[in-house]
């Protein structure tokens, strides 16, 4: 069994944009015209930065307390709406709030770390 799987030099348009592309096309997979380098680091782009936002949600939703997931920014009281003025470069430590319980404290430090997409520590003192 004689297999020639020698390449070729072949011009073809990308699959995404149409621009021209040349490439070494192979017995085995005549035929298909790779992306051109554009689109290519287009893609490898897009790639990493879903990879990013994958391991950022698993983070967010590992560290934090299941019941603030669902946090939102437009749902947090005018008492706690100053807290997205916060950024951790104007801070020499971290942030909390204190207050009664119940009145927003935890769905606005929950919202602001779903904003900032930084590691952070969840510390609170009604969990033992």
């Amino acid at each position: 069994m004689n297999l020639n799987l020698t390449t070729r030099r072949a011009v073809g348009a990308c699959p995404k944009c149409k621009a021209r592309v040349e490439f070494d096309e192979s017995p085995l997979m005549r035929g298909i015209v790779p992306l051109c380098d554009r689109c290519d680091a287009q893609q490898a782009d897009s790639w990493a930065r879903q990879e990013r936002d994958r391991a950022w949600r698993k983070y967010f939703f590992n560290r934090l307390p299941q019941g603030y997931h669902g946090a939102k920014r437009a749902e947090v009281t005018l008492l706690f709406q100053k807290i997205f003025e916060w950024s951790p470069e104007d801070s020499h430590g971290g942030i909390g709030l204190i207050g009664k319980s119940g009145i927003g404290k935890s769905h606005a430090l929950a919202s602001l770390l779903r904003k900032l997409e930084q590691p952070f520590l969840w510390w609170s003192g009604t969990e033992a």
